[in-house]
């Protein structure tokens, strides 16, 4: 799959990228995810990536990751095995402090998520 600069991703093709590598996929989400949602997609090598891209004004920083964020940021990793292990792990981690949310507020940040508190 080519990724150029003048086309959005197809989200099909780019799926194959981690899935051939390491197992992982990508589910489509319109936002993030909280965390009820996010870690048990990890624990089952499934990434939340948002379809939406920030606007030229906002290109430094953003507090959301976009698309571009998620596609250039996280897929590569997804697809190396050492980290798409990490990443599962983590999920599985955070799957089991779910109940406990101050026991994961800093390591989902480690993601950009927000605290369940915010």
């Amino acid at each position: 799959m080519n990724v150029t600069p003048d086309a959005v991703p197809n989200f099909t093709e780019l799926n194959q990228i981690p899935g051939a590598s390491t197992g992982w996929g990508l589910v489509v989400v319109p936002n993030i995810q909280p965390n009820e949602i996010f870690f048990p997609c990890l624990a089952q090598r499934r990434f939340t990536a948002t379809t939406w891209l920030r606007s030229m004004a906002r290109l430094d920083y953003i507090s959301e990751p976009d698309m571009f964020h998620d596609v250039f940021g996280h897929v590569p990793l997804l697809s190396h095995p050492v980290f798409a292990d990490f990443f599962q792990r983590f999920g599985e981690v955070g799957v089991k402090y779910l109940q406990h949310p101050e026991a994961i507020e800093m390591p989902a940040g480690f993601f950009g998520l927000r605290s369940n508190s915010d």
